[in-house]
């Protein structure tokens, strides 16, 4: 009887083993984690800050811009304590990088319009020669009528020329490169009979040539040109996309069933908008003075300093050697220069900034030597738009989390990100915006609802298991009972 006790207990002792919940790991980390071989994760309790993104959709690739408030919540470095999880409590894939192209949402090109005249070419006998078209011309160049040559390009032909004189176009000017990206070319075709063909667009700097279009460089092909009129319905398109550099003519070939055009052409130049680098994003800082004379800066945070600078208060020359630590680190010296202030009747003159090529460090310090009593100056932190590009893996909402004092192996991953995006554009990007700041303890109360462990069968399947053990062991009492009472 003891025996059967005995395993009953064994018995009892393991299914309640498998109903109590596993213990917390020692170092508090997430127990899911992004797939690095099951190591020591951050969870989002391990943050000082979470911050809502405004990305909804699931498997698209996000950027969000870092502001200088999510800097100043770091506490060791933005590449080691910042992560963005899903909704289940995941670090989804993620790389941080340089914003290379800004955030203006500037078009990448802008049209110059302007009107110019559809001059038919004759129809051409045995080709095009210089010496059997005759062009006329203005004061200014510009070609005011073309005759001569073969007979005149007729109606229902299928093969028409027309030559338009770009002499008028604008010539750029504002924020352009100089680069023409190429034409948008309007045809007055409402109005004609019925057209049904296909242009193609040539362009060329010389009039010279006419009996090889081969010579003239192709900027568009078998553009549709479609005018068709039934009763009161019509469908109309004369608008054809070329793409190309700059040129003095173009040619336009139309062949298909339509009628010779007249009037003019309305023509779109693009011109590409320069592309301005991104301003710089910047924080400023006081200093205090220390008991030996150097001039000691916290900026609280961690910015990834591309420039310093620092302003003196007031007109002077000061020489001093700058030097930066992270947190708890030695100080190492940056770099040795004088800082001036110069007031002249021509305005002020100040020193330029410093290079610190994204210098993270938390920590500052002027050291002035020997020189005069100054005021501590201004220091100026400067750094190129910084993003965050992840994966939105897992369901949303996704959260960005900023601020860990804790030494755990860097959520960043930039070689997967960086295989990921290697055949990714930047127009395959979606922009998340940074819809505010959310507590820690409403964030894991969601991911408790919605993570893997809401699901309440485990329990159900455990309490069955009790249950039959229990039965199973009153059973193997009851006929054990019954075989001692016949044995007595």
């Amino acid at each position: 009887m003891r025996k059967i006790l005995k395993i009953s207990a064994l018995i009892l002792t393991a299914c309640a083993a498998l109903w109590l919940p596993c213990p917390p790991r020692a170092d508090g980390a997430a127990q899911r984690g992004s797939g690095d071989g099951g190591g020591p994760q951050f969870a989002l309790r391990d943050f000082d800050a979470v911050y809502a993104l405004d990305a909804p959709f699931e498997g698209r690739i996000y950027k969000v811009r870092l502001s200088s408030e999510i800097f100043s919540r770091v506490r060791q470095s933005y590449r080691r304590d910042l992560a963005i999880f899903n909704a289940s409590g995941d670090v989804v894939p993620f790389a941080l990088a340089v914003a290379e192209d800004g955030y203006a949402e500037a078009p990448p090109y802008e049209a110059e319009r302007f009107s110019s005249p559809l001059f038919p070419l004759p129809e051409p006998e045995s080709g095009f020669s210089e010496g059997r078209v005759t062009i006329r011309t203005d004061n200014s160049g510009r070609v005011i009528e073309v005759g001569g040559g073969g007979k005149t390009a007729r109606v229902g032909t299928d093969r028409i020329l027309y030559l338009i004189d770009m002499s008028a176009a604008p010539t750029g000017g504002g924020n352009y490169e100089g680069t023409i990206a190429g034409y948008r070319i309007e045809l007055p075709i409402e109005g004609q009979s019925d057209t049904l063909a296909n242009a193609s667009v040539y362009a060329s700097n010389s009039l010279r040539d006419w009996e090889n279009l081969s010579a003239w460089d192709k900027i568009g092909e078998n553009e549709p040109l479609v005018h068709l009129k039934r009763g009161d319905a019509r469908v109309s398109s004369g608008v054809i996309e070329a793409a190309g550099g700059e040129a003095r003519y173009l040619l336009i070939e139309m062949t298909g069933k339509g009628n010779v055009i007249s009037g003019d052409a309305e023509i779109s130049v693009l011109r590409k908008i320069a592309a301005a680098p991104p301003e710089p994003d910047g924080a400023s800082f006081d200093g205090i003075a220390s008991s030996d004379g150097d001039f000691i800066y916290d900026t609280g945070g961690a910015y990834p300093a591309d420039e310093i600078n620092f302003a003196l208060k007031s007109p002077g020359i000061l020489r001093v050697t700058a030097q930066s630590r992270e947190e708890g680190g030695e100080w190492r010296t940056r770099f040795e220069a004088p800082i001036s202030f110069i007031k002249g009747p021509d305005g002020e003159a100040r020193n330029g900034p410093f290079s610190t090529r994204g210098r993270p460090d938390r920590h500052w310090r002027l050291k002035t030597g020997n020189s005069p009593a100054v005021e501590p100056p201004t220091m100026q932190i400067f750094w190129r738009p910084r993003e965050a590009v992840f994966l939105a893996q897992g369901k949303p909402p996704y959260t960005l989390a900023v601020g860990s004092e804790k030494t755990l192996p860097s959520p960043e991953n930039p070689d997967l990100m960086g295989e990921a995006l290697s055949r990714v554009t930047e127009g395959d990007m979606l922009e998340a915006k940074i819809a505010g700041e959310v507590s820690n303890d409403s964030v894991e109360t969601r991911q408790a609802k919605t993570g893997p462990g809401d699901k309440k069968w485990p329990r159900y399947a455990v309490w069955g298991t009790l249950t039959g053990c229990a039965l199973l062991m009153s059973w193997i009492a009851w006929r054990l009972m019954g075989k001692n009472d016949h044995a007595a």
